[in-house]
C-alpha cells in the first residue's frame, strides 16, 4: 500500500471512532436532557399539587378555586394516569354537595404518583450519569489505544523504514557498501530503498575504479622514474654482452650465454619504456602473429626462476588456433607476469601449465597452478593496482596483464578456490581490437 493510502486508511479509522464518540455522546446528552426536562415538569406539578392539598387541608379556598387549580394542573397533565386522578377530583368537587374528602383523596394520589415519577427520573438519572463515566472512560482508553496503535503505525510505516534509509545513506556515504532491509511492501520508501540498493554496486564499482585510477596515476608518476634509473645500468649491462659475445676469445657456449643476456636485456629494456605507456592505456601495435611461439618466448624467460623452485612449466597450444591481430611484446609481457605469479604461488614440486584453445571468435589463454588458491576477499582485489599477498612483491602483475587484455578488446578473469589452486584465463579476439580501448 503507498503511504498516501496508509494515511488515508488511518484518516478514516480516526475519523470513525470520533463519529461513534460524537453520536454517543449527543445520545447520551439527549437521554439527560430528557430526563432532566421530566424530572423537573414533576417538581413543578408537586409544587401545583402541594398548593392545592394545603388549600383542601386549610378549608380557606373555594370549590371554584379549587377547580381552577385542578385545570391549571390538567393543563401540564402529559399521561393518562394524571389526567384520570385530575379528572377524578374534579368531578368530586363537582358533586352537589362537593365530595371534598373523594377530592382529596385523588389530590393525594396525584402527589404520590407525581412523586414517584421524580424519584423514577432521579433513579434514570443515576443510571445515565453512571453510562456517562463508563463511556468517557472507554473513550479516554480507546483513545488511548487508538493513539498507540496509529503512532506504532507510523512508526513501522514512516519512521523506522526513513531511520534505515538514513543510516544505510551513512554507510554508504562512508565508503561502506551495505544492502538497506526491504520490507515487502509497495509504498515510496520501499521502491525508494530498493533503489538505493540498486545503486549501491554501482557506486562500489565507481569507487574501486576511482581507487584504482589514482593508483595508475601514481604508477605512472613512478614508471619514468624507473625506466630512467634502470635503463642506464641495463644498456650497460647489454653493452658489456655484446662486447664478450664479440671477442674472438669467447667460447661458443659463453657466446650463447651472452646472446642470451643481451636478448633479454633488450627485452627489460622494452619493457621499462613500455611500462608508463601500458599502464596509461597503450595503443597496442598490432601485428599478425602466431601464439604459440609467444607462449614459448614467455616459458623460456621463466625457466630458471621455476628450476628454482622445483616447479614445472607445461606448454599446451591448440594447433587450430590461427594468428592473432596482436600486439606480441604486449601478450608476452602478460604472459611473463601471469607466469610468475603462477610459479611463485605453486609448491614445491608443483606445475604450471600454459594453456591455449581457440573458443571462435576468440582465444583462451589458461595458466593453471596448484598452490592454495585463493580466499574471495583476495580474488576480488586481486586486480587492483599494489594489491600483494607476497612479501616483496609491488603488485602490479595482474594489473598490468588486465589492461593488456583491456587493450586488446580482451578480458581476464580468475578462477580460484582455497586448497584448490588458481586458474587465470587471458581472452583475445582472434581479429585484434577494431580500436584503442581505454580502459580504468
Amino acid at each position: 500500500m503507498r503511504i498516501a493510502g496508509k494515511i488515508t486508511t488511518a484518516f478514516y479509522v480516526t475519523a470513525a471512532f470520533l463519529l461513534v464518540v460524537g453520536i454517543t455522546a449527543i445520545w447520551l446528552i439527549g437521554q439527560l436532557n430528557a430526563v432532566m426536562k421530566t424530572i423537573d415538569l414533576a417538581h413543578e406539578q408537586l409544587d401545583r399539587v402541594a398548593a392545592t392539598r394545603a388549600g383542601f387541608h386549610n378549608g380557606t379556598d373555594k370549590v371554584e378555586f379549587h377547580r381552577a387549580r385542578l385545570r391549571d394542573l390538567t393543563a401540564w397533565a402529559s399521561t393518562a394516569r394524571e389526567r384520570d386522578l385530575l379528572t377524578e377530583a374534579e368531578t368530586a368537587l363537582a358533586a352537589s354537595p362537593p365530595d371534598l374528602p373523594r377530592a382529596l383523596k385523588a389530590v393525594d394520589e396525584l402527589d404520590a404518583y407525581y412523586r414517584g415519577i421524580g424519584a423514577a427520573g432521579q433513579q434514570r438519572l443515576e443510571v445515565l450519569h453512571r453510562r456517562a463515566v463508563t463511556v468517557m472512560i472507554l473513550v479516554v482508553v480507546d483513545g488511548v489505544l487508538l493513539a498507540v496503535i496509529l503512532l506504532f503505525l507510523v512508526r513501522q510505516w514512516l519512521v523506522r523504514p526513513v531511520v534505515a534509509l538514513e543510516a544505510a545513506a551513512a554507510q554508504i556515504a562512508a565508503g561502506q557498501p551495505v544492502l538497506v532491509p526491504v520490507a515487502n511492501g509497495r509504498d515510496e520508501i520501499s521502491d525508494l530503498a530498493r533503489h538505493l540498493n540498486a545503486l549501491v554496486p554501482v557506486l562500489t564499482e565507481l569507487r574501486e575504479r576511482l581507487a584504482k585510477a589514482e593508483r595508475l596515476a601514481q604508477i605512472g608518476e613512478s614508471a619514468t622514474f624507473v625506466a630512467h634509473n634502470l635503463s642506464e645500468p641495463l644498456r650497460s649491462i647489454r653493452a658489456l654482452a655484446q662486447y664478450e659475445h664479440d671477442a674472438s676469445s669467447t667460447p661458443p657456449d659463453a657466446k650463447a650465454a651472452f646472446q642470451h643476456i643481451i636478448s633479454m636485456t633488450k627485452k627489460l629494456e622494452q619493457w621499462i619504456t613500455d611500462m608508463g605507456s601500458t599502464i596509461r592505456s597503450p595503443e597496442p601495435l598490432l601485428g599478425h602473429h602466431a601464439l604459440e611461439p609467444i607462449l614459448h618466448d614467455a616459458t623460456s624467460l621463466l625457466r630458471p626462476l621455476a628450476a628454482e623452485r622445483a616447479v614445472t612449466l607445461a606448454v599446451q597450444c591448440d594447433e587450430t588456433i590461427p594468428a592473432l591481430n596482436i600486439d606480441r611484446a604486449q601478450i608476452e609481457q602478460a604472459l611473463v607476469a601471469l607466469l610468475t605469479n603462477a610459479i611463485e604461488a605453486s609448491p614445491e614440486g608443483g606445475q604450471v601449465t600454459l594453456a591455449a584453445t581457440a573458443t571462435g571468435a576468440t582465444v583462451e589463454v589458461r595458466i593453471r597452478d596448484q598452490g592454495r588458491g585463493m580466499t574471495d576477499e583476495t580474488k576480488r582485489k586481486a586486480l587492483l593496482p599494489f594489491f600483494t599477498t607476497k612479501r616483496g612483491s609491488p603488485g602490479l602483475g595482474l594489473t598490468v596483464a588486465e589492461r593488456i587484455a583491456r587493450c586488446h578488446q580482451g578480458a581476464l578473469h580468475i578462477a580460484s578456490a582455497q586448497q584448490q589452486g588458481t586458474t587465470v584465463c587471458l581472452t583475445l579476439p582472434v581479429a585484434g581490437p577494431e580500436r584503442r580501448s581505454p580502459p580504468v
